[in-house]
């Protein structure tokens, strides 16, 4: 079934910045220890033929792990010409447990059951839709994450597109 996606980030906390790649080098994510909230974790990247924009910033490794898994998994389906999965995208379809906060200042949170901020963000829909997407993708075990993103048919985890 092609090449298994291998995604593996230290948890221990980020001692210097970290980058990693797409084949080819035409995409590039920087992690850098944040400098304005301790403790947290800015995500950037930059194409070949642009400059380096901020994604998101995450509470841990954890987070951004689970957000890259599903970022590669949804390419290497596509690559591999297996049908998309149904993720849903919009504020009001965050994952059970989970709420986006829209804050007046144009940034938004994920926030998890416990209250406690998972995800920052802009406020403009694409970032929304990240911080949405990763709630799901946050809301199963790791091990059906990845399964799911290898399953013709997208389980255990999720459904096909329509």
């Amino acid at each position: 079934m092609g090449r298994r996606i291998r995604i593996r980030l230290e948890t221990r906390g980020i001692r210097r910045d970290m980058r990693f790649s797409s084949l080819g080098g035409e995409e590039r994510f920087y992690l850098r220890a944040s400098a304005d909230e301790p403790g947290w974790i800015d995500i950037t990247n930059a194409s070949r033929t642009g400059g380096e924009q901020h994604l998101f910033s995450a509470r841990n490794l954890d987070v951004a792990e689970r957000f890259f898994w599903g970022l590669f998994g949804s390419d290497r389906r596509s690559r591999m010409h297996m049908p998309s999965l149904r993720i849903p995208i919009r504020a009001d379809q965050v994952a059970r447990g989970f709420c986006i906060e829209l804050l007046g200042s144009g940034q938004s949170r994920l926030v998890d059951a416990d209250g406690e901020n998972v995800m920052a963000a802009t406020s403009d829909i694409s970032d929304v839709a990240n911080l949405v997407r990763t709630s799901h993708w946050m809301s199963v075990p790791l091990r059906e994450l990845k399964e799911s993103f290898s399953h013709p048919e997208g389980r255990p985890a999720f459904q096909l597109s329509k």
